[in-house]
């Protein structure tokens, strides 16, 4: 029986992805590296450590939606849709950067744009795809094991976030890479099947939630004005792979499975949803983030405290709102080009060959 979907979830990826946004407004806009005055100091980071959780969102979302008791492989037809259309967004954002600046466009650079996966012109679909190919050993492994099986691989989950306070014995590069990707996917997994969502009420989430952004908000203020030794610690606790910032993911997620939208709403949700993932790949294009993001917010760092938060939020927004209009002629010329036909057609033959693949 088909389950009923969760437009509740469908809203914590836009969440997400808004999130996503204030992280690039802050990072590469150049707020967060300005000298400025330690109240606004204080204010950039209360923003940065509030969207922190949005990539571990993203991926934990994946594990949860990609695993099934009963489909333990996932279709492929899925991730070969997002890199078409993450090697739309590279070619286009290239040419159109190319026609404004033809002095900066090399073959080196035109070659980056039309391998985007291979050459990690954005590294996020880079780890994602490394992690979609694992899949379904991931789906198998939480199928088969017992709640115990699972309690250990969820421990040995933590423990690996903590070793970046080792120097990254385990090569997890801050979250940046595929392997902390795919224990993620394997937490969302988990938590699907142990039915997590359904035991953490709201209140939990928001504890969830509290608990983690006071702590890693908490240590970046305090070593934000201190010289120190423990400085690191800092670093540490705002990273992808701290287990705080997975914290506030998983409270998030909670929060969000429980909200019951509209009718009205769901059909707005439904018809968004499909194009949010877009949204990352317009507005963090290498050219368009170039063009539009890159050092053009350090200006932050000369207004008071309400003043960012409003200019932040109001243009996160904006710009999720205009690579939404963006993707809906993406997604208009992709129907004209048969492009989901075409990805169904290439699965079917992956699958021919992996099943030839497995008789020999």
């Amino acid at each position: 029986m088909k389950s009923k979907r969760n437009y509740g979830l469908d809203l914590f990826r836009m969440f997400s992805m808004f999130g996503v946004i204030i992280l690039h407004l802050l990072g590469h806009g150049g707020a967060l590296t300005a000298p400025t005055t330690p109240y606004n100091l204080a204010t950039l980071w209360f923003l940065e450590t509030a969207a922190y959780p949005a990539v571990n969102c993203f991926v934990l979302l994946a594990g949860f939606v990609g695993y099934r008791s009963d489909k333990i492989y996932p279709k492929i037809s899925n991730i070969i849709s997002i890199v078409f259309t993450t090697l739309f967004y590279s070619l286009v954002a290239c040419f159109v950067y190319g026609l404004l600046f033809p002095q900066e466009i090399t073959l080196k650079s035109i070659a980056f744009s039309a391998l985007p996966v291979i050459t990690r012109q954005y590294w996020f679909v880079s780890a994602y795809v490394g992690m979609f190919l694992f899949s379904p050993i991931i789906n198998l492994f939480v199928c088969k094991a017992d709640r115990k099986m699972l309690a250990i691989a969820t421990g040995i989950s933590i423990v690996f976030a903590f070793s970046a306070l080792l120097k990254d014995p385990f090569g997890f590069s801050g979250g940046y890479s595929t392997i902390w990707f795919i224990l993620l996917y394997m937490l969302g997994a988990i938590i699907k099947k142990e039915n997590l969502l359904h035991k953490l009420s709201v209140v939990k989430g928001l504890v969830c939630v509290a608990v983690g952004f006071a702590i890693s908000f908490g240590i970046q203020l305090v070593f934000s004005f201190l010289v120190s030794p423990l400085s690191a610690l800092a670093d540490f606790f705002i990273s992808y792979c701290s287990p705080t910032v997975l914290l506030m993911a998983i409270g998030w997620m909670a929060i969000f499975a429980k909200i019951n939208p509209t009718p009205v709403s769901n059909k707005i949700i439904g018809f968004i949803t499909p194009s949010v993932f877009s949204v990352y790949l317009i507005h963090d294009n290498p050219y368009i983030r170039k063009l539009f993001i890159s050092d053009r917010f350090s200006f932050l760092n000369t207004c008071n405290p309400l003043t960012i938060l409003g200019i932040v939020l109001i243009s996160a927004l904006t710009i999720f709102i205009v690579c939404l209009l963006i993707d809906f002629i993406r997604v208009l010329l992709f129907k004209i080009l048969r492009i989901s036909q075409l990805a169904l057609f290439l699965e079917d033959k992956l699958k021919m060959l992996i099943l030839l693949f497995a008789k020999a």
